[in-house]
């Protein structure tokens, strides 16, 4: 691991030393390129230009309310290819209308089974952080390293609440399993045990296994318990994780799935429905208390209301912590240790801001990235990144020398930055090219003021302006607005 280490460390200084200083020549001084940071700079630039090419279209649902005698209520919606024509969906509409009464064609059900999710590692906690309490990386990080570190429970003495954050494995050991076991049957009886070895699907990327999962270090300090001697965020994140250990030693939640289908107006509307069997995990969750239909095929119901819904293709949305970090992890690229840090140095280069938890690329952002691409994209690419991360394994279990993997990087570092002269001249001017095609000639956005409308044509080939603030303004007009 050591010898993988110095490799890891090498590596990224030789790519930091040799190409940063191209960056300092031909754009401005202070800026660095990484193995890392700089393909995530690339997939927020990426996706920023999906959302700009984007051609957002409007499309129609029709929705059924119906309910039955003893007022038991249910919506079905309509199914099959998307409705693009508003008057093909009120055609529709008013024919469902004409019915009082609509009967059930088919009901199907079948028996599922849903499986707890997987103890965390750094890159599935810190996207649940995210997702749920709005914790960025670095914050969740910061809090579980205390957690780590250790709490004083009351009784004068410093105690670790979890195991150590920076891991990518998934496993819990026999000892701590047996002990959750005993606090398990303690609280929900021997139904709840956890009696069969579940099996975890294995991941196509390689798993250092070194720590165990994050999980709680005692079972039986219930995050109820812990609320009275942390903090607001440090009860918040122990809950986070004392759920998800307990919850996965638990069996699986079964229930009983639903499909109901009605036939009307030459038109297949579906309803599914989910009534719990056998809680498994999710009792320690809140149940859910609705009430579900219970409903024959054959069996009539009373047409409440049908409407239209309007609704709008929308882009892929941008990066935000979470999202980024599963990307990373996803890729097989980086470390545990380094996922927090990666957004944190593109925000403090200004290659990138954060607004509403969302990354946007800025301008110099967007410059260092199509320097990067144009001149040295096989080292910033998914491809290379995640093939280094391969063979630092293979380095680990001393299937390959460092000196090989070194020696093969520095080849690539010197034939791309001989070019890399030729690079910037053909930079320049294409950037400036480029710098032209993202100006707009048709004003400011008549609503938010911050974005300018840019000329789009739907799949149709009908022309429309939009606010380039898309999605996060909606301004679209098939005409352009008066000065």
């Amino acid at each position: 691991m050591v010898e993988a280490q110095k490799t890891r460390r090498v590596g990224d200084r030789l790519i930091g030393y040799f190409i940063s200083p191209v960056l300092w020549k031909e754009i401005g001084p202070g800026l660095s390129a990484g193995r890392v940071q700089s393909v995530a700079l690339k997939w927020i630039c990426d996706r920023e230009d999906e959302i700009r090419n984007f051609h957002s279209e409007i499309y129609y649902n029709v929705l059924l309310y119906v309910h039955d005698k003893k007022g038991i209520e249910g919506v079905f919606q309509r199914v099959g290819d998307r409705i693009f024509s508003e008057e093909k969906a009120n055609l529709i509409l008013q024919n469902v209308q004409k019915e009082k009464n609509l009967r059930i064609s088919e009901k199907k059900e079948s028996h599922k089974k849903n499986l707890p999710p997987p103890p965390f590692q750094t890159a599935s906690l810190q996207q649940e952080a995210f997702r749920k309490l709005r914790f960025s990386s670095k914050k969740t990080m910061s809090i579980a390293q205390k957690l780590y570190e250790g709490m004083d429970l009351g009784n004068g003495k410093r105690e670790g609440l979890i195991t150590y954050m920076r891991t990518d494995s998934i496993r819990l050991s026999p000892d701590f399993v047996e002990r959750a076991n005993s606090w398990i049957i303690s609280e929900f009886g021997e139904t709840f045990a956890n009696k069969l070895e579940r099996k975890v699907k294995k991941s196509s990327k390689k798993i250092q296994d070194a720590h165990e999962a994050i999980r709680i270090t005692d079972p039986f300090l219930t995050s109820e318990s812990a609320k009275n001697f942390l903090g607001k965020e440090e009860a918040s994140l122990y809950e986070l994780i004392w759920k998800r250990t307990i919850s996965y030693l638990l069996p699986p939640e079964e229930f009983l799935k639903t499909e109901y289908s009605i036939f009307v107006a030459g038109e297949y509307f579906q309803l599914e429905t989910k009534k719990t069997l056998f809680p498994g995990y999710k009792i320690l969750n809140e149940a859910d208390k609705k009430a579900n239909p219970n409903w024959e095929k054959g069996e009539l119901l009373a047409l409440q209301k049908a409407e239209c819904e309007k609704k709008q293709t929308e882009p892929s949305p941008r990066y935000s912590e979470g999202t980024l970090v599963a990307k990373l992890e996803r890729e097989g690229i980086g470390r545990p240790s380094t996922y927090s840090t990666v957004s944190e140095i593109l925000v403090k280069r200004k290659y990138v801001e954060q607004e509403k938890k969302f990354f946007y690329p800025l301008p110099l952002g967007e410059k260092v990235n199509f320097f990067l691409q144009s001149g040295f994209g096989d080292l910033f690419r998914e491809k290379f990144t995640a093939e280094l991360e391969s063979n630092l394994d293979r380095i680990e279990k001393n299937e390959i020398d460092s000196l090989v993997i070194l020696n093969r990087l520095w080849s690539d570092l010197q034939t791309q930055i001989q070019n890399s002269k030729f690079v910037a001249s053909v930079f320049r001017k294409e950037w400036a090219e480029i710098r032209e095609k993202k100006k707009t000639s048709w004003g400011i956005c008549p609503l938010c003021r911050d974005g300018s409308l840019q000329k789009k044509k739907t799949s149709r080939k009908k022309e429309f302006y939009q606010c380039s603030r898309f999605p996060d303004c909606e301004y679209v007009n098939y005409e352009l607005p008066k000065p």
